[in-house]
Order: structure tokens, then sequence, then C-alpha cells
């Protein structure tokens, strides 16, 4: 049986982004044009989001919306070095995205750039994803 070489276990992920955290701004000009899609898109939503989480904090995609959308913002990684780096928000935690650390229907949108190409376990996490959103 063949490995996926996409899958990434949870530890070598963790060092990963702490290792790329260091060189960020050598590679942020894909981080813009993700953002900018990202933004019209949520602008987009049917409903008014007033609690955003966003995956991965190598964006401002987060903090950009929520300051012109009057809503609750909450940064999550996996890595400190990270959030650290590139958050200027209070409202942030690491957490292990694969154990989402909150109630069933509570979120109105979770967003991601870039941060979800080396999930381990993506069944996981969009499961988890699904059960966190609210209707």
């Amino acid at each position: 049986m063949q490995s996926n070489i996409f899958k990434i276990d949870y530890k070598t992920k963790t060092l990963k982004r702490a290792r790329i955290s260091s060189n960020l701004v050598n590679h942020n000009f894909l981080i813009k044009l993700s953002e900018n899609q990202i933004l019209n898109k949520i602008g987009n939503f049917s409903s008014k989001v007033d609690i955003l989480v966003e995956l991965g904090s190598n964006s401002n995609i987060g903090e950009t919306f929520s300051k012109n959308n009057n809503c609750f913002f909450l940064l999550v990684d996996n890595s400190i070095n990270f959030l650290k780096q590139n958050s200027s928000s209070d409202n942030n935690i690491v957490v292990n995205e694969n154990n989402l650390p909150f109630k069933q229907k509570s979120i109105s949108g979770i967003i991601s750039c870039l941060y979800l190409d080396s999930i381990f376990n993506s069944d996981n996490l969009f499961s988890n994803i699904y059960n966190v959103l609210k209707k």
C-alpha cells in the first residue's frame, strides 16, 4: 500500500509551520492574492457573520473582515510562532485543528488561507467544522 505524500502528522506540521513562520514575508504575495479572493467570497455570505474563526494565522482576512463588519473574530493555529508573528488580535488560541474547542452550531463562519493543504485527517476536520457551524 502506497502512503499518501500529502498527509503530514500533527507534530510534523507544527514543526514545519514554526520553521516557515520566520520566512513568511518572502512568500506573502500568494497570501495577499488569496486574502482578496476570500474577502470577496465572505462579503457574499447570505447571512450575517457574528462569529468568524480563521484556521491558520498566515493572513489578515479575519481581522480585516471583523473590523469592517463588527463581528467577533478568533484566530486559531497549531503554531504559537505563527500566532506571535502574524497576529495583532488578542483573540488567538493554539489548537489541534482536529479537535476544535467550540460548541456545536456556535460559529457563523470558518475561513482559511493556505492552511488546510497539509491537514492529516481532512475527513475529521471537515466533520468537526460542519458540527460547529450554525445552520
